[in-house]
């Protein structure tokens, strides 16, 4: 790797740190919110608490990996009211979860003043990174300053020796001379200034995708953000067809579909920062009254989006689903269990229901009561299938319901979510519902656990359509 190449490598690091550490940030503010309520409810009286003690449940199951807590607080509700030592215990309790609680506190506020004295080192960092690819001059009065700062950090922290140091600061030099040369020399070409008049137009107009989150174990993310870095680290110096067969030998038939959607997600997102960052670059008035700098970051924008549409379209095909007739099973009856956040077992198809018309209500429970009975006709239980392997996704229809369910072992599926159709293949909603996570049932604790929220979302369903659910006149 030559020195300019290990400067971007070294500069990707620090704007990798940094956007680790905005996660970082937004998960502490996650916990904060969730001992803040849980607090709260601790608070109330002692009927209050044992009549929410389910939901006090989910709340320290969100907090906490073990059940200690938890096991604690439903010990000391058994007499707490007839027991001032068990009034005492909870009292003790909620100290412990204070502590817990002003950890986190400490832990956002450590986090965020982090980010906040890093603002203008990510900034430079992000500028010369582009402005090195560009093989454009890095004139920004604090953009070379605030880099040799960066390189200083991580020479400090052993990452890079001082001679390295050295050289990637004189590489920094080198290029910025190499830089201001190329560009004093003056060109007068008709054709290529209408050229460029031709394609600002595109660039200024052009339109740029959010890419879906896509929600991953947090045990597992640093494995898939290991693999994100190294492919980040030499994906700009191969060709666009090279990039694609890189991505595709980082596929594994083990690797969950939302797996292998987050590492595209985010390769996907480091290419169109790149269009965005070209983009600010020429609206930049500097920029744009330098000739040759608007011909680097015409051309190098133009690259970058070849890359980035050919990467999208790989990241289309590859999720493409199509409705194709089940097979006949044995039948059995079927247990289910819900997707749901790792942070919350809320089901993600009672925050679907909202998006439903009521008139569809009842076929909702209709449908999922008949699919664990094996009652349902065969043209209401398809399966989905797309061109990377044969999934495990299954659809149940009637009308315009969809309800979408992923195969977990013997006779227990995952119900992903609900939709109303939009058509025949409403790929939107099949990717959205493929990535969406399969709660944890490796040991029976865990199966147990995940069967008895499934039973408490079943009651929450019938009792929504209950209350809401109509018959429609259409």
């Amino acid at each position: 790797m030559n020195p300019k190449e290990n400067l971007i490598k070294i500069l990707n690091r620090y704007i990798t740190e940094s956007d680790r550490l905005r996660e970082v940030s937004e998960k502490k503010l996650t916990f904060k919110l969730l001992y803040e309520e849980l607090l709260t409810k601790l608070g109330e009286d002692y009927q209050h608490i044992i009549e929410n003690r389910l939901e006090l449940s989910i709340l320290f199951t969100s907090l906490y990996t073990d059940d200690i807590y938890l096991s604690e607080l439903y010990d000391i509700l058994i007499n707490i009211q007839s027991n001032k030592a068990e009034q005492q215990k909870l009292k003790d309790l909620i100290r412990k979860l204070k502590t817990d609680y002003q950890i986190v506190v400490n832990e956002l506020e450590e986090a965020n003043v982090r980010l906040y004295r890093r603002r203008y080192l990510y900034k430079s960092a992000k500028e010369v990174v582009t402005k090195l690819k560009c093989n454009m001059p890095i004139i920004g009065k604090y953009d070379i300053p605030n880099v040799k700062r960066i390189l200083n950090y991580y020479e400090e922290d052993g990452i890079i020796s001082n001679k390295e140091e050295l050289l990637l600061i004189n590489e920094i030099e080198l290029h910025n001379r190499k830089s201001l040369l190329h560009n004093n020399k003056e060109k007068k070409d008709a054709s290529y200034v209408e050229g460029l008049y031709n394609q600002i137009p595109n660039i200024l107009n052009a339109g740029y995708q959010k890419h879906d989150e896509i929600e991953i174990y947090e045990t597992r993310k640093p494995s898939l953000d290991k693999i994100i870095e190294e492919i980040k680290n030499f994906i700009d110096f191969l060709p666009k067809e090279d990039i694609i067969q890189t991505l595709k030998s980082h596929y594994s038939y083990n690797m969950p579909d939302n797996e292998y959607n987050y590492i595209l997600t985010k390769i996907l997102n480091y290419y169109q920062d790149s269009l965005i960052t070209f983009y600010e670059f020429l609206i930049d008035k500097e920029t744009y009254t330098n000739i040759e700098d608007r011909k680097e970051v015409i051309k190098n924008y133009y690259v970058a989006l070849e890359t980035y549409l050919e990467l999208y379209k790989f990241y289309e095909e590859i999720n493409t689903f199509t409705v194709e007739s089940g097979k006949e099973e044995v039948k059995e009856h079927k247990k289910i269990i819900f997707s749901h956040s790792p942070n919350s077992p809320k089901a993600r198809l009672m925050s679907d229901m909202k998006d439903i018309p009521e008139e569809y209500y009842n076929q909702v429970t209709d449908l999922l009561s008949r699919f664990k009975t094996d009652e349902l006709q065969p043209s209401e239980r398809k399966k989905l299938s797309n061109n990377r392997r044969l999934v495990t996704l299954i659809e149940l229809r009637d009308d315009q319901i969809r309800i979408i369910l992923r195969h977990v072992k013997g006779n227990l599926y995952c119900v992903m979510g609900v939709a109303t159709k939009k058509d025949d293949n409403d790929m939107p909603m099949y990717n959205a519902m493929a990535n969406r996570l399969v709660p944890n049932t490796s040991n029976e604790e865990l199966l147990n656990k995940e069967l008895t929220f499934a039973k408490l979302t079943e009651e929450q369903l019938k009792k929504l359509v209950k209350e809401k659910g109509r018959k429609g006149n259409r």
